[in-house]
């Protein structure tokens, strides 16, 4: 296949070089024309040399212009009078080529970069509109008057001859020499293999076989031939081998319909009108191919540029530390992409097919909902946490986003997983830190309160108790033995009450020496006796001090078991004044709310 080759920006070279080749080869192809056509004495039927000009120019900056154009001026004028012996027509119909070209080569460089010219369907019909229509009919104009004033031709006609003869031969012969000019079908030719190159040459040859037949038959006239091998190799050869295929007919059938030979003389009799059918002909054929030609070539850019965007996609997403999980609006997993690492008991493919529940059974519903939400309002991204699959303690994000295709229509959501463990750990632990109580490792005021309020939220009445404790003469302690040892004592004293306790109670610090615990009082559980054991723990064994005295310490508690109707508060108050009936009644005891 003949790729599409890129234009590459020209290469430093001479100046000179482009001047001098389209000054020879505009002097060669006009007088060879003028001369074919007998166009001696007025408009020539058929005008390739400004195809020349504009090809160059088109691949050139406009300050790099007027070098080609005064060539081609040259060489136009030479040609016009080597064939028709004339100074003043050669001079004005190559003024008015120049025009032609000019304005062609400026409405094309104005919309598109070099590059982009006759790449896309757009400008294929931008360039059909420019060099097929706007320049021959506007430096026509120019033409038919010079034929008129000269030659006395008719205005009408020569403008329609010029119009026809310059606007199909820039759209016939503009295309071919762009591509052989940048080195085009040489960068194809060394980057095809062997059977591709066959394939190339025989499609070609083809064409060329086909043509010679049709256009060399005086029997039937069977024009419409020649467009099955030209879609074929539109089809197989692109872009590249669909301009040299077009010139292949142009040249095969160009020199059998000048010799009056051929389907078309038999068709037409008059040969300037055969020159015309002829042009008209191949003007079909380009209409036809090169669209084509060109919405192919878009589709493969785009499809190869999808093809890199997709192994760039699926190589970041591999290295990345996120999976991508495509759904669709009903929850089912359509594409995953991603690292291995993101979800190792689970494999991107694994999960294609599946719906949240492949991702996290437990969590499954918050995924639902999350997915649910991005759907509803797409303009927003939710997120949502979920436990690893296999019930490690191991946590995930998932952050939903919706698909909206070129319709505007909501197609499904796309959702990036990545491990948060480490986050969540942390953010547990700062948790901890924050409701912890720095000297004695149990829950803080903050923390106790957290607790207590849940417990009530969601215990039944008369389930839960409070104990509220007090240090016996703290203050004494601290006064005589110093804060270091008043710390010693709260430290101990927590650890001996937490000894006590069962592990669904739960202990706090709720400032200075005061102490509380939340109690489990369900299935009859006797309180009281819970806390007369922790009374006695903290009576019968003296706390050591860092210096290695001993210093006897004990505890007043008062209990407060929760009744219907109670809020936090009320069951607090209800332990404090236990509490202090404790102290009042001699301290070192438990009483009972």
């Amino acid at each position: 296949m003949l790729p599409n080759a890129v234009s590459d920006r020209a290469t430093a070279r001479p100046t000179w070089i482009a001047p001098v080749i389209a000054g020879a080869l505009y002097f060669v192809v006009a007088a060879v024309t003028i001369d074919l056509t007998n166009a001696t004495r007025s408009i020539a039927a058929i005008w390739p040399p400004n195809a020349i000009l504009l090809a160059l120019l088109l691949r050139r900056n406009r300050s790099a212009w007027w070098p080609v154009l005064l060539a081609g001026f040259i060489g136009n004028a030479f040609a016009n009078l080597l064939t028709r012996g004339t100074v003043t027509a050669p001079m004005l119909f190559g003024l008015a080529n120049i025009l032609e070209v000019t304005i062609a080569a400026y409405g094309l460089r104005r919309s598109y970069h070099p590059d982009a010219i006759l790449k896309s369907p757009a400008s294929v019909w931008a360039f059909m509109a420019w060099a097929g229509v706007i320049a021959p009919a506007t430096a026509g104009i120019f033409g038919a008057l010079i034929a008129l004033a000269l030659y006395d031709a008719p205005f009408l006609p020569s403008l329609l001859t010029w119009f026809i003869a310059d606007g199909l031969g820039l759209l016939i012969a503009t295309p071919f020499l762009i591509s052989v000019f940048q080195g085009d079908y040489l960068r194809s030719f060394r980057a095809q293999s062997w059977r591709q190159r066959a394939e190339a040459a025989g499609l070609l040859a083809l064409t060329a076989a086909i043509t010679a037949i049709v256009f060399l038959n005086r029997t039937y006239p069977v024009l419409f031939l020649v467009s099955l091998p030209l879609m074929l190799v539109t089809f197989r050869q692109g872009w590249l081998g669909t301009k040299l295929a077009l010139m292949l007919v142009a040249i095969v059938g160009g020199a059998t319909t000048l010799t009056a030979s051929g389907p078309i003389a038999i068709m037409v009799r008059d040969p300037q009108m055969q020159v015309f059918f002829f042009q008209f002909y191949l003007a079909s054929l380009l209409l036809l191919n090169l669209p084509v030609a060109a919405t192919l070539a878009a589709s493969r850019d785009l499809m190869h540029k999808l093809e890199e965007s997709d192994r760039s996609f699926r190589l970041l997403a591999s290295q990345s530390p996120s999976l991508l999980v495509q759904f669709d609006r009903g929850g089912i997993c359509r594409k995953a992409l991603g690292s291995a690492d993101v979800l190792p008991m689970v494999s991107a493919e694994g999960l294609v097919g599946h719906s949240f529940d492949a991702i996290s059974r437990s969590d499954s519903w918050g995924l639902h909902q999350a997915h649910i939400l991005a759907l509803a309002r797409p303009d927003t991204l939710h997120a949502v946490e979920f436990h690893a699959p296999d019930g490690a303690d191991r946590w995930f994000e998932a952050t939903f986003c919706a698909l909206i295709d070129e319709r505007g229509q909501c197609t499904g959501t796309l959702a990036s997983i990545h491990n948060v463990t480490e986050r969540k750990h942390h953010a547990n632990a700062l948790a901890r830190t924050a409701m912890t109580d720095s000297l004695t490792g149990v829950l803080n005021r903050a923390g106790f309160m957290d607790r207590l309020d849940e417990a009530l939220a969601h215990a039944p009445a008369g389930s839960i108790a409070v104990a509220m404790i007090d240090v016996d003469r703290f203050k004494l302690i601290n006064d005589s033995s110093g804060h270091l040892a008043g710390d010693t004592v709260l430290r101990e004293i927590a650890a001996r009450i937490t000894r006590q306790i069962r592990a669904q109670d739960t202990i706090g610090r709720l400032g200075g020496d005061e102490f509380a615990i939340l109690i489990d009082a369900a299935r009859d559980i006797d309180v009281e006796e819970i806390c007369r054991r922790i009374v006695r723990a903290i009576a019968s064994v003296p706390v050591e001090l860092p210096g290695g005295a001993k210093l006897p310490t004990a505890i007043s508690c008062g209990v407060g078991r929760h009744q219907p109707g109670q809020t936090t508060d009320d069951l607090l108050h209800a332990a404090d004044s236990a509490l202090y009936a404790a102290k009042r009644g001699g301290r070192n005891r438990v009483v009972a709310a």
